[in-house]
């Protein structure tokens, strides 16, 4: 095989491999947006860290917010908003999605976290806090539990479904004009 051939080879592989990601392990580069948390500032640059087994950790400047596993609710990740109708594709240039943490804080108001991530780390991003976070609810679950509980009601599941019974509000009378 001529060198040349091999050359060739090599270099189609190289460009069909998938982008490298980050280990979940790692540290990923990040931007907070913004959201309910007041402690960080706007648009500052920092690093998620998924080491910790019981914390989601933004470490920026010299400062670090925690946010423990159990309190997250939900993940997602949305695309920015085009600002052109034409999409260009640019190899050199890197593509952001936005990551969205929900969380519940201590008193059980619904807050959120937004992160500016490139596109190549994101799912890498998600899939850490994701399994960290079943992780936390499985420990913290109740062992004689059953998934069909938040389902099916039952008399065991009863305590569950019960509510504060609203009094029913007095009818209002009408009569034949529509007027009382």
């Amino acid at each position: 095989m001529s060198l040349f051939r091999v050359a060739l080879l090599t270099t189609a592989v190289v460009f069909m491999l998938p982008p490298s990601q980050a280990k979940a392990d790692d540290s990923l580069e990040m931007e907070f947006l913004g959201g309910t948390v007041k402690t960080i500032p706007a648009n500052t640059l920092g690093a998620l860290n998924l080491k910790d087994t019981n914390d989601l950790r933004f470490q920026y400047g010299t400062s670090v917010y925690r946010l423990p596993y159990a309190q997250i609710t939900e993940t997602e990740i949305t695309e920015p908003g085009n600002k052109s109708h034409w999409l260009i594709h640019m190899p050199g240039k890197k593509h952001f999605q936005t990551l969205v943490i929900s969380y519940r804080d201590a008193n059980g108001a619904e807050n959120t976290l937004n992160f500016q991530v490139n596109s190549r780390t994101v799912a890498t991003a998600v899939e850490g806090i994701n399994s960290r976070r079943h992780v936390a609810e499985a420990a913290t679950a109740d062992p004689n539990g059953f998934w069909g509980d938040k389902i099916w009601k039952t008399p065991r599941t009863l305590p569950l479904w019960q509510q504060d019974q609203k009094p029913a509000s007095p009818a209002l009378t009408v009569g034949a004009g529509g007027t009382k």
